[in-house]
C-alpha cells in the first residue's frame, strides 16, 4: 500500500482514486476505502495517545514547578542534585502529594523522601 499520510489531502484523495479505479471489481474498491479509513483511524488514535501523553508530561511539569515555587518560598532553594531528584518523579499523585506536604517538611529532603504513597511509610 503507498504511504500517503504524509502527502497533501488533495493528493491523497487522488491517490485512493486512482487505486479505486484501477481494482478490477466492486469488493477490491470497498476494501480499498476501508483499507484508507482504517489508516485514517490509527492516525487519529494515535495522534490521540500522543496528545494525552504530551498532557500529562505538562500536568507534571507544573506540578514540579508549583512544587519548586512554594519550596524555594518555604525551603529555600534545593541544590542540584535535590533538583533532579524531583525531576525524575513521573508519578503525578506523588508529586500532589510532594506539593501538599511543603508546608510541613522542614527541608528538600524530607520533602523528596516522602514515599510515592504517604499512607505506606515503606
Amino acid at each position: 500500500m503507498l504511504v500517503t499520510h504524509r502527502r497533501p489531502q488533495a493528493e491523497q484523495d487522488r491517490l485512493h482514486g486512482i487505486m479505486c479505479a484501477a481494482a478490477a471489481d466492486e469488493a477490491l474498491r470497498q476494501e480499498l476505502g476501508k483499507l484508507q479509513e482504517s489508516y485514517a483511524e490509527t492516525l487519529v488514535k494515535r495522534g490521540r495517545a500522543e496528545g494525552r501523553a504530551e498532557g500529562r508530561a505538562e500536568e507534571r511539569a507544573v506540578a514540579r514547578e508549583l512544587i519548586l515555587r512554594r519550596g524555594r518560598t518555604r525551603l529555600g532553594e534545593p541544590s542540584s542534585p535535590q533538583h533532579r531528584t524531583l525531576a525524575a518523579i513521573e508519578d503525578l499523585a506523588h508529586l500532589m502529594a510532594m506539593f501538599d506536604f511543603v508546608h510541613e517538611a522542614a527541608s528538600w529532603d524530607e520533602l523528596l523522601s516522602l514515599p510515592p504513597d504517604p499512607s505506606d511509610p515503606s
